[in-house]
C-alpha cells in the first residue's frame, strides 16, 4: 500500500494561533501527531529566518567578504608604506605637504581596517548561523521520517486495536523522543542566533514540547 505523505490532512486537531486546539475526541497519538505537526512548522519558521538573515549579510555585505584576502593584503601594503612614511618624514612631520601625505595614508589604513572589520565580522556570522541552519534542517528531515513511519504504521493498521499496539504504539517513543530533539534545539540554537539578529518566540520551543500531552 502507498506511504501516506505529510502534505494529506491529519484528523488530529486544528492548528490556530500557534496552539493545537485538540479534539475532545483525540488520542494520545492524535496529540502527539497534532504536535509534531505543529512543531515541524516551527522548525521550518526558524530554517527560514536564519536563512533570511544569510541573505541580507550576503546582500549587505558580499562586496567585503569576496574581497576579504585582498583587503587584507592591501592593509599590510598601506600600513607598511605608512611606516616608511614616518621614518622618511619624522614624526611629526616638518613640512606640510608630507603632513597631508601622512594623514592620507593614515585615512587609507584606517578604511581598509573597517572594511576587513565588516568582512571579519561578516564571516563570523555566517560561520555562527550555518552550523545551526544545517542542524535545524536535519533535525527536520528526520521528524519527517519519524512521523511518516507513525502515519503509514496508522494507515496499515485501520481500526484493528491489535495491530496499532503492535505497529503504532512503539512508533510513539521515538516520535516523543523527535519531539524533545527539536524542543532542545530550538532552546539551544536561541542565545547564540539572537545575537546574530535571529529571533523567534520562545514559544515555539514549548510548540515541540511532550510534557503536557
Amino acid at each position: 500500500m502507498k506511504r501516506m505523505k505529510l502534505r494529506m490532512l491529519l484528523p488530529i486537531g486544528v492548528i490556530c494561533a500557534g496552539a493545537v486546539v485538540a479534539d475532545t475526541s483525540a488520542t494520545p497519538t492524535d496529540a502527539l501527531l497534532a504536535r509534531m505537526t505543529l512543531c515541524q512548522s516551527r522548525m521550518a519558521s526558524v530554517e527560514q529566518l536564519m536563512i533570511e538573515r544569510l541573505e541580507d549579510i550576503e546582500r549587505r555585505f558580499g562586496a567585503e567578504l569576496r574581497r576579504k584576502n585582498d583587503l587584507q593584503q592591501m592593509l599590510e601594503q598601506a600600513r607598511q608604506k605608512l611606516l616608511e612614511a614616518l621614518a622618511l618624514y619624522g614624526n611629526p612631520p616638518g613640512r606640510p605637504e608630507h603632513r597631508l601625505y601622512l594623514l592620507g595614508l593614515e585615512s587609507e589604513v584606517d578604511n581598509l581596517q573597517r572594511s576587513l572589520a565588516v568582512a571579519r565580522r561578516a564571516e563570523q556570522s555566517i560561520a555562527l548561523i550555518k552550523p545551526w541552519q544545517s542542524a535545524t534542517r536535519v533535525r527536520w528531515q528526520g521528524n519527517v521520517a519519524v512521523l511518516d513511519d507513525v502515519l503509514f504504521a496508522i494507515e496499515e493498521c485501520a481500526e484493528q486495536p491489535q495491530c496499532h499496539a503492535q505497529q503504532v504504539e512503539p512508533l510513539l517513543k521515538p516520535l516523543a523522543a523527535a519531539l524533545q530533539a527539536s524542543r532542545q534545539l530550538l532552546f539551544d540554537a536561541w542565545p547564540p542566533l539572537r545575537g546574530e539578529d535571529v529571533r523567534y518566540p520562545s514559544q515555539w520551543e514549548d510548540d515541540c514540547r511532550t510534557s503536557d500531552l
